[in-house]
């Protein structure tokens, strides 16, 4: 389940359980945690495969690929929080405003019993009524409490890739081409040609710096572009011809997939 936190613009919760399900390669545009309730997690994220069990704590940055799926028998049950670039700048003060480009969050599986229990604590106060203005404050306390925690003890300065790689570069270019042409059909070649690499070594140069192939980067921007319009009020239907979907439960599978909620479900949460 999905929704949106009233009481702080730029904050979303969410909260699950599955045994079967599995999430495919994805990433967002906001910080990502959250604690493990119940079972275990195991996901993909650096090259690598990592498993979360209970009690310990989740953290992605923004644009982290990652995918995601039991590793229980029993299933796992988890709750995560996704916070906006500018929640986390107001949050820890002007001195530390450009903490989107420079900062990152250590991880990807931290034991922490205090923050996970401050991440449960959190989630705890989203049932109080709305229109109580103690619990709303309580609530903005309690967010600006754990976010100076997370950062606190977990927080480190992020490494430029682009200052680190050459390669960043032309990736760069192709990823920027894709985002002014995702209403189009995109060709390998194309993608090279705009990156000014070969087909063969600009596929192999893509997926090492951005841990996913082309094709599979391009959907992760398509259903980013899904979610802004969804938060806008457009219906899915229409967003799926927009966008180059086959139809509409060819968007929901995708987007299901990624996000672990079905389009209507995203749009319902961000209505305000």
């Amino acid at each position: 389940m999905l929704w949106r936190v009233p009481s702080v613009d730029g904050v979303d919760a969410f909260k699950a359980s599955f045994a079967r399900f599995a999430y495919a390669r994805h990433s967002h545009d906001a910080y990502a945690f959250g604690d493990i309730d119940a079972g275990a997690m195991a996901f993909w994220h650096g090259g690598s495969t990592h498993t979360a069990p209970a009690g310990d704590v989740i953290t992605l940055n923004p644009g982290d690929v990652h995918d995601g799926r039991s590793a229980s028998p029993t299933g796992c049950r988890y709750r995560m929080l996704y916070v906006e670039r500018p929640v986390v700048e107001q949050a820890l003060g002007s001195e530390v405003s450009r903490i989107g480009r420079y900062f990152a969050l250590r991880g990807p599986v931290i034991s922490d019993r205090q923050l996970a229990g401050s991440i449960r604590s959190f989630h705890a106060s989203l049932g109080a009524d709305p229109a109580d203005r103690a619990a709303v404050l309580e609530q903005q306390s309690r967010m600006l409490r754990l976010l100076v925690l997370l950062f606190a003890r977990h927080g480190e300065p992020r490494i430029a890739l682009g200052e680190a790689f050459i390669e960043r570069r032309p990736v760069k270019r192709a990823i920027d081409y894709m985002a002014a042409n995702l209403d189009r059909q995109l060709r390998l070649v194309d993608l090279a040609a705009a990156a000014g690499l070969s087909p063969f070594y600009f596929q192999r140069t893509f997926r090492r710096t951005t841990g996913l192939p082309p094709h599979a980067y391009l959907n992760q921007m398509r259903l980013d572009r899904v979610r802004a319009l969804l938060q806008k009020g457009e219906p899915p239907a229409e967003i799926a011809a927009e966008l180059g979907f086959v139809d509409q439960s060819h968007l929901s599978r995708r987007f299901k997939s990624a996000f672990g909620v079905t389009p209507g479900q995203y749009a319902r949460a961000h209505r305000r």
